[in-house]
């Protein structure tokens, strides 16, 4: 029989919700997460199954925190930062007190939390820049995508996401257009 469900619009169930609270804060979503093993798995869980594995990788770790930071009331916000000859990394971001910060998986620590005393998303972005390193020693990041509350509308004839990047010049995938600077 599947777990209950409550009237909660977040769709957790009352004991998931129970265990989300229980985090309390940003920086408990971290120690959660700094808590769960690094998975290397090409998976895409969803938050309520990284709750129940109790592990995560870069992108379902911010996926999770992002859903957990709605438990307590903030905006569900997700940035991909972007790298060349690298992987990207996913951030969570939150705001206290007009200020931002981030929660991440990572496997280096240096691209984890960010204490939320950033005025600005290029602050927070920027402060990740000397950690994202490549196994060859270059700085990789590039570009960060915009501001989008998480789940992001997919409605038919939507733009795709855009971008900003680090020098400040326009770059356009598939599914990416419109930057600004990083």
């Amino acid at each position: 029989m599947p777990a209950s469900r409550s009237s909660d619009p977040t769709g957790f169930t009352p004991r998931e919700l129970r265990a989300l609270r229980a985090l309390g804060s940003p920086v408990g979503i971290q120690r959660a997460l700094d808590a769960m093993p690094y998975h290397l798995a090409g998976t895409a869980w969803s938050p309520r199954r990284v709750l129940r594995e109790r592990t995560a990788h870069r992108l379902e770790g911010a996926v999770f925190a992002a859903a957990a930071l709605r438990v307590p009331g903030f905006p569900p916000l997700l940035r991909d930062l972007e790298a060349v000859q690298d992987t990207d990394h996913v951030i969570a971001v939150f705001r206290v007190r007009g200020h931002r910060g981030a929660i991440a998986k990572s496997n280096f620590s240096g691209l984890r939390y960010r204490e939320p005393v950033h005025r600005t998303l290029r602050e927070v972005v920027m402060s990740c820049f000397d950690g994202y390193i490549n196994l060859r020693g270059e700085r990789t990041l590039r570009a960060y995508s915009p501001r989008r509350t998480w789940p992001a509308s997919t409605g038919a004839g939507r733009a795709g996401p855009s971008r900003r990047t680090i020098s400040g010049g326009s770059r356009s995938t598939c599914s990416r257009s419109g930057t600004r600077p990083c």
